[in-house]
């Protein structure tokens, strides 16, 4: 069965021999890790819907490029809004191979660098116009590993799932976006990502 399964990855990745450019746009969510900013309430997003676009060439079976996506969440919880926005932008290689003539699986990883914000208002504080708000931001790099499989149609577009995961290379202290005071919480941007992929191909010479 093994011999079977090698051979058969041996022909997908005869017929993978090409060059090609995608270029694609995505949408989807990021699981967000809980931050409490000393507030008596867990009052960070869990969840962020994400959208953004990427660039990839392809040689052979083997992938390399770019991508990038803003995410943004809010929550109203104990007489508290918070409200995250964050922008990842990831370079990437990975390795594919041709599960049949319509679908293809790869798997890539890279380095990324993440710019996050956190806006957290005191609603119970509201006179007239002014609002208690404190701002947090928070950048670190990260190490992304993913998992994407894709239908490719005859003319030339295609649509993926992508599942992935956001290691943290360091743990940056969260910082008053005013000032150089260090938070106390150190909490980085980590976690999981699941994306839908829709794009087109390009044959190169």
């Amino acid at each position: 069965m093994i011999l079977m399964i090698g051979l058969r990855l041996g022909v997908n990745a005869q017929s993978a021999r090409n060059n090609e450019l995608h270029l694609y746009g995505s949408v989807g969510v990021k699981f967000l890790q809980s931050k409490s900013f000393s507030y008596a309430a867990n009052i960070s997003p869990s969840i962020a819907s994400a959208i953004g676009g990427g660039a990839i060439w392809q040689k052979s079976n083997f992938q390399f490029g770019g991508e990038f996506f803003y995410t943004n969440a809010t929550k109203h919880i104990a007489g508290y809004r918070s409200a995250y926005s964050g922008v990842n932008i990831n370079f990437v290689g990975g390795y594919r191979v041709d599960l049949d003539n319509t679908f293809r699986l790869s798997i890539q990883s890279g380095i990324g660098y993440s710019l996050n914000h956190m806006y957290i208002s005191d609603e119970s504080l509201v006179s007239h116009d002014h609002i208690s708000t404190d701002i947090f931001h928070n950048n670190n790099y990260s190490i992304p590993v993913s998992v994407m499989l894709q239908r490719v149609h005859s003319r030339g577009t295609f649509m993926g799932l992508k599942v992935g995961y956001n290691f943290n290379i360091n743990t940056n202290h969260w910082k008053y976006m005013e000032g150089t005071t260090t938070h106390h919480f150190t909490t980085g941007s980590d976690g999981l990502f699941v994306q839908l992929i829709l794009g087109g191909l390009m044959q190169l010479e």
